[in-house]
């Protein structure tokens, strides 16, 4: 590594690239009269925004929010939950008391301490793992015994009283609602069956966002498993990258030939090119803030590296997931130095007539209706708010052999044969009713204004925390366009690594609310 700091290209690179005034990439383009131009309208729009009433709004905390964690509700069951903590805390105590002197509990002792120290790095391993697993290889049960095992560390941790946290007016009530309504769609389900199968992969993802906002604690723990996460980005995205240089046989199921010709879609260690490429929009900002976090040679390094990210997510040329990730960049982007956004606009210009054929010719199919699976997933959307003025109430219930039972009776003849509506909102709506995906929504929007609101109002965070809060608005945000044309739970390791970035950005602002700075 000191041979490569110290070469001369290297040095050039640092010549070329650093942000300073005597930079000649810097001065060429902040020189150009557009990036000069487009800086000014953007400081100008700038200077506006941060008188408006919508800034003030943003800027402002959320009261009913607030009201809710201070509530006597919230209180009431805090403190039944912290009872409960407590009373076995003072058992684990007790047991461990009558045999203080005993070899076994020398020997669990030093177990409990060095596992205090690296619980985020057991849970990092883990999410390498699930990652790594390859499609044909994964099971279910995979997730949830991942989940119960960790869980169950952290509630041992936790009775050792163990530097984690329980608290539940950390979360939203909304979320709360959103996962008792899951619950509730098993129980007025007419296929229990399916939908207590379909429930663990709910439970699974649950457990994991729990536990991961519960176990980091403070913006070092956070900064570590965001490491974890950049890694297992990399590796999978050398496997969709080798994958696709070996060559991947064509599935004319994934491709419409006649709009987008004979192309081949990498999808690593995931089934589906969709579901790989919305594992990899959901993480890649939570990537870019490890990198950005780093220093000096590593920050240099790691940016660059986040090009092979870039490069799976191309060769998947999965459509939504492509017009998800420019918004994740423009908004990761903006919170981040809006005076940067300018240069961004001239390198797309300047890549455009670079791009592959391929490439161009799948872009240009973005809306078509002529291309089948656009016009097949309106037909789906047909006989899915047909089906919601009747069951949207209640739901369906959970799974897709519930939405199959009733979804026929409403399906347009040639989408009839549709596992769910291609759309996740659609999809809650469907099988969990009104107040699930009402919940889910307000829980959504809640978030994200959150988050704004930390960087707006918490001038005193710190970097890389506010680094991660950036990632995890755009993450979220991304988001929010694909899932409004797939169904992005459908594959359960797409839902669980979604409820993964939602612990990441729960314990991100509850970081920043409670001021637990880590090192810089």
């Amino acid at each position: 590594m000191e041979i490569i700091k110290t070469s001369k290209i290297c040095a050039a690179f640092k010549k070329l690239f650093s942000s300073e005034n005597g930079s000649p990439v810097f001065a060429t383009f902040s020189g150009c009269f557009p990036v000069r131009a487009l800086i000014s309208a953007m400081s100008a729009v700038s200077g506006v925004f941060t008188g408006c009433f919508l800034y003030r709004l943003l800027a402002k905390d959320d009261c009913f929010a607030a009201g809710m964690r201070s509530s006597a509700i919230f209180g009431f069951i805090n403190k039944i939950i912290q009872g409960i903590i407590s009373f076995f805390s003072k058992l684990y105590s007790f047991l461990f008391s009558i045999n203080e002197d005993s070899l076994n509990r020398r020997a669990f002792n030093a177990v409990c301490r060095k596992f205090d120290l690296t619980y985020e790095n057991f849970l990092g391993v883990v999410f390498i793992a699930f990652s790594l697993v390859p499609g044909s290889k994964w099971n279910n049960a995979y997730g949830l015994g991942a989940a119960l095992i960790v869980a169950f560390l952290y509630v041992v941790a936790l009775f050792g009283k163990k530097n984690l946290k329980c608290d539940i007016r950390g979360f939203s009530f909304s979320l709360l609602v959103f996962m008792m309504t899951c619950f509730v769609a098993v129980i007025t389900s007419s296929e229990r069956g399916d939908s207590l199968r379909v429930l663990t992969f709910f439970v699974t993802s649950f457990l994991f966002t729990l536990v991961i906002a519960g176990s980091l604690t403070d913006e070092d723990k956070i900064d570590n498993f965001t490491g974890f996460i950049y890694v297992g980005v990399l590796l999978t995205s050398v496997i969709c990258v080798i994958q696709s240089a070996v060559g991947i046989e064509f599935d004319s199921q994934l491709v419409d030939i006649a709009s987008s010709g004979n192309i081949s879609r990498a999808f690593s260690t995931f089934e589906n090119p969709n579901n790989y490429a919305e594992y990899l929009i959901l993480l890649m900002p939570f990537s870019a803030a490890f990198a950005l976090n780093r220093k000096g040679f590593k920050r240099v390094l790691l940016t660059l590296l986040l090009l092979i990210p870039f490069a799976a997510l191309v060769l998947t040329y999965s459509r939504s997931c492509w017009v998800s990730f420019a918004i994740s960049i423009i908004v990761f982007i903006l919170l981040y130095d809006y005076r940067v956004f300018p240069y961004l606009i001239v390198i797309c210009l300047v890549a455009l007539p670079f791009l592959p054929a391929t490439i161009r010719r799948r872009l240009t199919t973005i809306g078509n209706m002529e291309d089948t699976s656009n016009h097949y997933r309106v037909e789906i959307w047909q006989g899915a708010l047909r089906m919601i003025k009747k069951h949207g109430l209640s739901g369906t219930g959970l799974g897709p052999a519930a939405f199959a039972k009733y979804y026929r009776s409403y399906a347009v003849p040639s989408a009839i044969t549709a596992p769910h509506s291609h759309m996740l909102y659609l999809e809650i709506f469907l099988e969990a009713g009104i107040l699930s995906i009402l919940s889910f929504i307000c829980w959504w929007l809640m978030t994200l204004k959150r988050g704004i609101t930390v960087l707006i109002s918490k001038k005193n965070i710190s970097g890389r925390l506010k680094n991660v809060i950036i990632a995890s608005i755009a993450s979220f945000t991304s988001m929010i366009f694909v899932s409004g044309v797939e169904y992005i739970w459908f594959y359960p390791r797409v839902m669980i690594t979604f409820f993964i970035a939602a612990g990441i950005t729960l314990a991100a602002l509850g970081a920043a609310d409670s001021g637990r700075a880590g090192k810089e």
